[in-house]
């Protein structure tokens, strides 16, 4: 946990807690899709409108690049990918204005 006191870093601190709750969402509602039963799909539906729309686009946008369907596997490794390096470059900026 990461707290300060300094309140310039105050919206890097909000914004590396929200980024750490969309990784787990994200990652809970791909374990859930694993998952057969009533609670694992109502859990799944629940998420999808947090989780799907950034991997909706990044699909979207790599079937125009790429002409061709991109599998599933591949865009959640680049959105999840690129949510930890975000998260990890803002912690950075903590540190330097803390």
């Amino acid at each position: 946990m990461l707290i300060t006191n300094n309140i310039l870093a105050a919206p890097f601190v909000l914004l590396m807690y929200a980024l750490d709750v969309y990784m787990i969402s994200a990652i809970v509602r791909l374990i859930a899709a694993q998952m057969p039963g009533a609670f694992a799909g109502r859990l799944r539906l629940g998420l999808q409108g947090i989780v799907d729309p950034p991997f909706n686009s990044v699909s979207r946008r790599l079937a125009v690049w790429r002409q061709t369907h991109t599998p599933a596997w591949i865009v959640w490794l680049i959105v999840l990918g690129l949510v930890f390096v975000l998260r990890h470059l803002i912690f950075f900026i903590l540190v330097a204005v803390h």
